[in-house]
């Protein structure tokens, strides 16, 4: 469905939009979404000179800002906006150069405690024996508490844990290859002894290898894995039956989720190399490669918690990062 414009710009706005008719369904709503901010802009201010100037994008710039949007929704509303421009000056209607603002991280994770992970993973060892409802495909009741493990000892992404393959698991060396990992970078990554043997007894009380299963997590054929909806649904169940949730969320911050197990992981096992004497310019280089991260400034994101819980983590690794970051911490001063 078309949407309908009205500002003096409103042809332009549509035969633009028309041109991303090939583009994914999340970048035509998007861009959609910030072309109606301007449209809106230009007919609340009376705008009727066929042409963009910098108040506008002034005007559009703080309408696109209320209401706390993100730092990365302001950048891709702006890029957007920078295309329409440079669209309109081709077509010969005079238009400025649109500049895009920096990017400031204000995601803030939930960080799960150490009873909320018990509790999660009590409740996952006790799904109930039914093929109704959430739990209609019975293998997945098995293969619930086992990735859920995973996802929270080894800190890996829910994707390139549903996808790891049977034989990408070593029970001899207790490792799992991640291949279809973000970016398509592999890595190998250790499992702890304790983890690999329940790994090892899934597998064998499943009888993967016998059925010449393709995946570690098979889905309801041998030939693909359990989907992320499929594993999605099961633990929001669990979640909003533990009411693990957190008490006045403001902007920016991530409830409880799958994704913050790995936020989770990153914290406990940076302060587990604190505990064991690990100085802090040797802990980050190696988490940050096991997290498979392509920068320190990633591994950085993930290290972000409320101060209140890890203080004196929070100030050593700030005083890392300013070294590490310098030039990044250099150029928030000026702005």
């Amino acid at each position: 469905m078309r949407r309908k414009f009205m500002s003096v710009l409103s042809p332009e706005m549509d035969s633009f939009l028309r041109l991303r008719d090939n583009a994914s369904y999340s970048s035509r709503m998007h861009c959609g979404s910030a072309i109606e901010a301007l449209d809106s802009v230009l007919v609340e201010n009376g705008k009727s000179e066929r042409s963009l100037n910098e108040d506008d994008v002034r005007l559009f710039s703080e309408r696109i800002r209320k209401g706390g949007a993100s730092s990365r929704t302001v950048i891709a509303k702006m890029i957007f906006l920078r295309e329409f421009s440079d669209y309109l000056q081709v077509h010969g209607i005079p238009s400025p150069m649109v500049p895009i603002p920096k990017e400031r991280d204000t995601y803030v994770p939930y960080i799960y405690s150490e009873a909320e992970i018990r509790r999660i993973l009590e409740d996952a060892d006790r799904i109930p024996d039914t093929k109704s409802g959430t739990y209609k495909f019975a293998m997945l009741r098995t293969e619930y508490p086992v990735i859920l493990r995973i996802l929270i000892y080894c800190g890996t992404r829910l994707g390139e844990t549903l996808s790891i393959r049977l034989e990408d698991f070593d029970p001899v060396n207790a490792v799992l290859i991640l291949r279809r990992t973000k970016r398509n970078k592999e890595r190998i990554i250790p499992v702890d002894l304790k983890l690999s043997q329940m790994i090892e007894q899934y597998v064998s009380f499943t009888e993967l290898r016998k059925k010449n299963s393709i995946y570690l997590f098979p889905g309801r054929g041998n030939d693909d894995h359990v989907s992320k909806g499929s594993f999605g649904r099961l633990f929001e169940k669990s979640r909003r039956k533990l009411q693990i949730s957190p008490e006045g969320k403001g902007f920016h911050q991530r409830g409880a989720c799958i994704h913050c197990f790995r936020h989770w992981f990153a914290i406990n096992s940076y302060r587990k190399a604190q505990k064991e004497g690990w100085n802090v310019n040797d802990a980050i280089p190696y988490l940050s490669t096991y997290l498979g991260h392509e920068t320190f400034d990633k591994t950085e994101a993930y290290l972000k918690f409320s101060p209140d819980l890890f203080p004196e983590t929070v100030e050593e690794f700030g005083d890392y990062a300013s070294d590490v970051f310098k030039e990044a911490f250099e150029d928030g001063e000026r702005d």
